[in-house]
């Protein structure tokens, strides 16, 4: 209990472009963070090359990632995209 769980979704394009639904995949990763007692949930969209699709994370809550590098610079990755969600048991 607690807890927090990450997911990562590599293929979340194609999956889309295969016409799951986006609300639909969020949904079923919140219900397994339930499922598994956790309090939050950090979600990851990775590989997102397509602008649209960024959009679309972006004003479903999501932001570009902060990466530190080796020199301790903050660099942001706008390939990958994350969300972190409480869940309420």
């Amino acid at each position: 209990m607690g807890s927090t769980l990450g997911v990562n979704t590599s293929n979340i394009q194609t999956a889309i472009k295969g016409s799951i639904n986006f609300e639909k995949l969020e949904s079923s990763v919140v219900s397994l963070a339930k499922s598994e007692g956790a309090s939050s949930l950090v979600r990851k969209a990775i590989n997102v090359t397509n602008e649209k699709l960024a959009g679309v994370l972006i004003k479903t809550g999501y932001t570009a990632e902060k990466i530190v590098d080796k020199f301790g610079r903050e660099t942001t990755n706008y390939a990958n995209y994350v969300k972190k969600i409480t869940i309420n048991q």
